[in-house]
């Protein structure tokens, strides 16, 4: 992988952050400075990273803690601000002179970036607590009452966990900023009742406790789509992701209310704020995104207004029995009824044209991609309703480059470029 420096003047240190032999070397001297000498970082490895031009960058890390005891593997996330005040500094643990302890926040002084360890983040109170749970043991016991794993992690944004009890059952716990709690129960709630007797569901929220921002969820029994789309799953008949994927497109024409409309200006102004991050990360594509976003300034249809999942994409769908279950559905919108039948053709196209999937499995979802896109009638579809196709696509393909560009995966440039294509095409 060709390494990007991003040179950022409102934070001098983001070029050293980001270049991986620099950065690990200042990480262990900090850590052993601030544990005079017990601990240090022996290795760094850099899993995500959001980037906002000119004000924050965070950089999700795995690292390799060693110390007294050998070697402890956990998750950390790096915080730059370019505000001083807004970077936190860190608060010591209150066993700070135990041997075994060693410091969870530091203040990385050549790069001014706060290092957090989980489990603690500042704006997810509740993650330490959450974890420390699968830690417990009853008294008299030899076991603990449930296990707790991390699922997916995004620092100062989300977590979510899923729990497994000592009797087998399980529920999924979603980790939000306490202050953005009530909104995400209320829209996901909203959501769940707009899709009621339909194929589509929302696990069951069971509970919402605004003290550590956590929503717990009922365990939706499936399989992962991304799973399925690699072999490694339960074949689920074609017809029941066509039949799931035109009720996507249509999900609630009986008009469930949302707070939170998605107009053609807000997603142009999503679209220019993820052309300035690949610009920032990747300059050689700074032509084409912005190419892209006028378009789209340009060329904004009509929209039609009824309620979208709004993170449509195979991570997001499970497939139980008779039903297809949605997750994640905190960003759900009134939007244009095509807007989630195209992320997900966008994301699935994405693997496709990058040979992520066996040639046999690759027809069949060409074939079923082109039967989901049609329209569900013996009329061909309107020039409105392939303008504002072509239109959403190109902007879903901005946000899945995006998504590229905060990712380290070894292959992140040729997804970025092959997502900037996808956005690009005309049919």
């Amino acid at each position: 992988m060709a390494e990007q420096f991003i040179h950022d003047p409102a934070m001098p240190g983001l070029a050293i952050a980001m270049h991986p032999a620099l950065f690990e070397d200042a990480l262990a001297t900090a850590m052993r400075d601030a544990s005079a000498g017990k601990w240090t970082i022996s290795s760094v490895e850099r899993v995500r990273f959001r980037y906002r031009v000119g004000r924050r960058a965070v950089i999700q890390l795995r690292v390799v803690v060693t110390g007294p005891s050998g070697a402890r593997r956990c998750e950390a996330a790096a915080w730059l601000h370019a505000d001083p005040r807004q970077r936190r500094d860190p608060s010591m643990p209150e066993a700070q002179t135990h041997d075994e302890a060693h410091p969870l926040e530091l203040v990385e002084p050549v790069t001014g970036a706060r290092l957090a360890l989980l489990p603690r983040d500042h704006r997810l109170p509740g993650l330490r607590h959450w974890l420390a749970k699968g830690d417990e043991l009853p008294a008299g016991a030899d076991a603990p009452t449930s296990s707790t794993e991390l699922v997916r992690y995004r620092p100062g944004i989300s977590a979510s966990l899923r729990v497994t009890r000592a009797d087998g059952e399980q529920c999924f716990v979603k980790l939000v900023p306490p202050a953005e709690l009530t909104d995400h129960a209320q829209r996901w709630r909203r959501f769940a009742d707009g899709i009621r007797d339909r194929e589509m569901r929302v696990p069951p929220l069971l509970r919402a406790d605004p003290g550590d921002g956590s929503m717990t969820l009922a365990c939706a029994d499936g399989h992962d789509l991304s799973a399925w789309l690699a072999g490694k799953g339960r074949a689920v008949p074609d017809d029941t992701i066509r039949i799931g994927l035109l009720e996507i497109a249509g999900i609630a024409r009986r008009g469930l209310r949302l707070e939170r409309e998605q107009t053609a200006h807000a997603m142009v102004a999503q679209a220019h704020q993820a052309a300035e991050l690949i610009s920032a990360v990747h300059p050689g594509m700074a032509a084409r995104t912005r190419e892209l976003v006028s378009s789209l300034r340009d060329s904004a249809p009509t929209f039609d207004s009824v309620p979208c999942h709004g993170d449509m994409k195979p991570d997001h769908l499970l497939f139980g029995e008779g039903c297809i279950w949605l997750l994640d559905v905190d960003q759900s919108c009134r939007c244009d009824r095509l807007l989630d039948l195209v992320m997900l053709e966008t994301r699935v196209r994405d693997g496709l044209r990058l040979g992520a999937y066996r040639p046999d499995r690759a027809r069949r979802l060409s074939a079923w991609l082109d039967d989901a896109m049609r329209s569900d009638s013996d009329r061909p579809p309107s020039k409105h309703t392939m303008q504002r196709r072509r239109w959403l696509r190109s902007w879903s393909a901005l946000m899945l480059a995006r998504h590229h560009a905060q990712t380290f995966s070894p292959d992140w440039e040729a997804r970025l470029g092959n997502a900037l294509a996808l956005g690009e095409c005309d049919d």
